[in-house]
């Protein structure tokens, strides 16, 4: 049985959140785009060096959509630094640790890259929005598009792609159906009645919702 730490699934969707906020998208001339944000000519250039982002996963928090992360070197190619967050024996004092210090030892330097250097991204559309997909050494998606819904789509397929069984299971719990995906327990059925008495969407009501 795998244990979880606490407030891992916090951190998951942490994890979810800046993934989002990687992606790029290129300028449109498409003023009528309701996703367009209003300010996009006087934007700061998003690959321009405004500055350091550093992040680490804990081990078993990257892709596993076959349920062994063994089998996904990006499930523990960031063991080694996560390790040396919590157990190293030389880390510095307090007062003592340098910015140099920081990347690659305890964390992964991340920041915004453009379409150009990745060889190939991944072309990914649904016959209306088009997104281009590239993934750097870590597996962490940089999203490129035409507009801001083309980079949505595109943030939405790679979120689908490396986190399906989490968003199946949300998706169940928000439908107070959880019993269904993980089994019969006493737990699962009163999560499923407290859910079920405030919630009560039907299918139509939840979909017109996306809709809007």
């Amino acid at each position: 049985m795998t244990s979880v730490r606490p407030g891992y699934h916090r951190h998951l969707l942490c994890m979810l959140l800046a993934a989002t906020l990687l992606a790029a998208c290129s300028d449109d001339d498409n003023n009528d785009d309701p996703l367009s944000p209003p300010d996009a000519q006087s934007a700061l250039d998003p690959f321009a060096a405004n500055g350091t982002f550093l992040s680490v996963l804990p081990p078993g928090s990257a892709d596993a959509n076959d349920g062994n992360i063994n089998s996904d070197p990006n499930s523990t190619d960031q063991l080694a630094m996560y390790e040396n967050l919590v157990f190293s024996d030389n880390y510095p004092s307090p007062g003592q640790l340098n910015d140099d210090d920081l990347a690659p030892r305890y964390f992964k330097d991340t920041p915004l890259l453009a379409e150009s250097a990745f060889a190939a991204p991944q072309r990914v559309s649904d016959g209306t929005l088009t997104a281009r997909i590239g993934r750097d050494e870590f597996g962490v998606p940089h999203i490129f598009g035409a507009s801001r819904a083309d980079v949505m789509f595109g943030t939405g397929y790679a979120t689908a792609t490396d986190r399906m069984f989490l968003i199946d299971v949300v998706r169940h719990i928000g439908r107070g159906r959880m019993s269904d995906f993980v089994g019969p327990a006493q737990g699962n059925y009163a999560s499923d009645r407290d859910l079920g008495q405030f919630g009560g969407y039907s299918e139509q009501e939840m979909q017109d919702q996306l809709d809007q």
